[in-house]
């Protein structure tokens, strides 16, 4: 399971939506996806002049599970300097 969310200042837009890493789908939920090693995600941004100097936080839900149990979900902030 990966979530990702935005959190933009009022001069940042997100334009479209997120462009994942193509995963594995999970067996018993096709709807989930198996991530291995390292996976990119992209999200583009519209930027209005005053928000050269803004920073973007990234909020990452994700769960990591093995053959044998999941862990509980964690969540990490990455800031990203614009």
């Amino acid at each position: 399971m990966i979530e990702l969310d935005l959190d933009l200042p009022n001069e940042v837009r997100g334009v479209g939506e997120w462009q994942r890493a193509e995963g594995t789908p999970y067996v018993e939920d096709p709807e989930l996806s198996i991530y291995e090693g390292t996976a990119s995600f992209v999200h583009e941004l519209e930027l209005a002049s005053a928000a050269r100097d803004s920073t973007v936080t990234v909020d990452i839900h994700y769960q990591v599970c093995n053959g044998n149990l999941c862990f509980p979900p964690k969540t990490v902030a990455i800031i990203v300097a614009l």
